[in-house]
């Protein structure tokens, strides 16, 4: 519960800071920003888990926007941390919303839903892999920094199969680089 108050709470920053960037200070001439266009996002990542638990991974998504405001993510992690020897990766797919798409602070929610598969060795070193279903729900911020490159800012909270009923969930924050492509992009 801890960890879903705490990606709120980001979310909520996040949307407060693109709406005082669109009132307060205009942004740099962006071009205009249609549909059929594509980002492809690379994040490192630091999750933590159990508040005390924390590691390192990466993140690619690559999203096709079909309509302004919405699009569609596929993405690929590989997260990893060593208090509890866990290794995690994932290969998930779901709906993208963006708000002000040709402003410079460019906020977006995202829920992924596909597959996942970790092990935590801490457990046993002759544990299995578990693997099976899991989702992602979150968002953050892309900041263009100069024509189609920008920067990512984001926190998500993921929720991975169990095993024996102990779910693994984590809550993750990235940080990298957007790039834009296509029709319609900057």
């Amino acid at each position: 519960m801890r960890l879903r108050s705490i990606l709120v709470l980001i979310s909520l920053l996040s949307l407060a800071v693109s709406a005082w960037s669109q009132t307060s200070v205009p942004a740099p001439a962006l071009s205009k920003v249609s549909s059929n266009s594509n980002d492809v996002a690379v994040s490192g990542i630091v999750l933590v888990r159990d508040n005390a638990n924390t590691g390192l991974g990466g993140d690619v998504a690559l999203t096709h926007y079909f309509m302004k405001y919405l699009g569609f993510t596929g993405e690929a992690d590989l997260l990893k941390s060593n208090y509890v020897e866990l290794r995690e990766y994932g290969f998930r797919g779901g709906p993208t919303f963006r708000l002000f798409p040709s402003s410079r602070f460019q906020p977006f929610a995202r829920g992924l839903f596909g597959y996942s598969r970790y092990k935590e060795t801490v457990t046993g070193p002759n544990r299995p892999y578990i693997n099976g279903f899991s989702y992602i729900l979150g968002g953050g911020t892309d900041i263009v920094l100069v024509g189609p490159l920008s920067a990512r800012l984001s926190g998500d909270f993921e929720d991975d199969p169990s095993f024996v009923g102990n779910k693994t969930r984590l809550l993750r924050f990235g940080f990298g680089l957007k790039y834009s492509f296509g029709i319609g992009s900057h």
